[in-house]
C-alpha cells in the first residue's frame, strides 16, 4: 500500500538493466509502468516530488534519494528506449535538485531549502544499505555530461569531488558510490551509440563486456531526431555507415572510428580499462 518514490527509482534502473543484458521485455515494461506512474502521481506543481504515497495520499515532500534515485532511474531509461520524453524528466528532476538541495560548497542536503520543519539541514556523505543521494546525483550528472557535451556537469562533478577529497579518501566502503562515480570521472567514462536496426552481433560484444564505464544509446539507421540532437547533442551526426549497423565509441563528445565490425568495438570498449 505505500510506495516510497525514490526505491521505485533504484528499481527502475535494475529494471532497465535486466532489460539490457537479458533482452527481456517484461523488464522493460515494468520499468516504463513504473516511470510513468510516479511521474503522473507523485509529482506536483513545479518538479517537486513526494516522499511516498500511502494508500493513494502523499505523506510529506521529498528528499534527495528520491529526486536522485529517480531521476537516474529515468535517464537510465532514456538508454534503453531513446525516448527523449524520459531524458527531459531526468533532467528536470536534476535541476530541481540542484537548485532546491544544493550547497554552496558542493555537493546537496537531503532537505529543501527553507524546510522550516528542520532546525537544521541534513548533509549524507556516506551509502548506508542504498547509495547516498549525493552519489546518485553525482551519477546523474556524470551521465548528462556524457549524453549533452555540457561542460557545466563535468564542473559540478569536479567541484563535489575535489570538495571531499579528504573524506572520501578515508572512508572505504562508505563512500563506494561516490567513488565508483571518482572512478569513472576520471575516464574513460565512454558514450557509446549503435545506429542500425540489425544489431545482434554489436549488442552481443557489449553483453559480453558489460562496460560499467559506459552509456549506451541506440539509435535508428538515420540518425538521431531532431527533438533529441537538441537536447543530448552528442548524438547528432551518427548514423548508419555502409548498410550495416554502426557503433560510435566517444568520449566528451570525441569519437573513436565508426565501426562496424564487433572485433573493433569489443577493443574500443576495452581501451583504458585493461590493467
Amino acid at each position: 500500500t505505500k510506495m516510497v518514490t525514490g526505491w521505485n527509482g533504484l528499481a527502475i534502473s535494475a529494471m532497465t538493466e535486466g532489460y539490457r543484458l537479458t533482452g527481456r521485455r517484461g523488464y522493460l515494461d515494468a520499468a516504463e509502468k513504473t516511470a510513468q506512474r510516479l511521474w503522473k502521481t507523485h509529482r506536483r506543481a513545479g518538479d517537486q516530488l513526494l516522499r511516498a504515497q500511502t494508500d493513494g495520499e502523499g505523506d510529506s515532500k521529498g528528499i534527495l534519494d528520491d529526486y536522485a534515485y529517480f531521476a537516474v532511474g529515468l535517464i537510465n531509461l532514456f538508454e534503453v528506449t531513446s525516448d527523449v520524453t524520459y531524458l527531459k524528466q531526468g533532467i528536470a528532476l536534476v535541476k530541481t535538485a540542484d537548485e532546491r538541495f544544493g550547497r554552496e560548497e558542493g555537493g546537496w542536503y537531503q532537505t529543501e531549502v527553507g524546510d522550516k520543519s528542520l532546525l537544521f539541514r541534513h548533509f549524507e556523505l556516506y551509502d548506508s544499505v542504498r547509495p547516498s543521494g549525493n552519489a546518485m546525483m553525482l551519477e546523474a550528472h556524470l551521465r548528462l555530461s556524457a549524453l549533452r557535451g555540457d561542460e557545466a556537469h563535468q564542473l559540478l562533478i569536479d567541484k563535489t569531488l575535489g570538495a571531499y577529497t579528504l573524506s572520501l579518501s578515508q572512508s572505504g566502503l562508505g563512500v563506494a558510490g561516490w567513488t565508483r562515480v571518482a572512478l569513472r570521472a576520471q575516464g574513460p567514462f565512454y558514450e557509446v551509440v549503435i545506429a542500425g536496426e540489425e544489431r545482434t552481433e554489436l549488442e552481443r560484444v557489449w553483453r559480453e563486456v558489460n562496460p560499467t564505464w559506459a552509456l549506451r544509446v541506440d539509435l535508428p539507421k538515420s540518425g538521431a531526431p531532431r527533438a533529441l540532437a537538441s537536447i543530448a547533442p552528442t548524438l547528432s551526426s551518427k548514423s548508419e555507415r555502409v548498410g550495416r549497423a554502426t557503433a560510435y565509441v566517444c568520449l566528451k563528445g570525441v569519437c573513436k572510428a565508426p565501426t562496424a565490425e564487433p572485433e573493433v568495438f569489443k577493443r574500443q570498449l576495452l581501451e583504458g580499462w585493461l590493467r
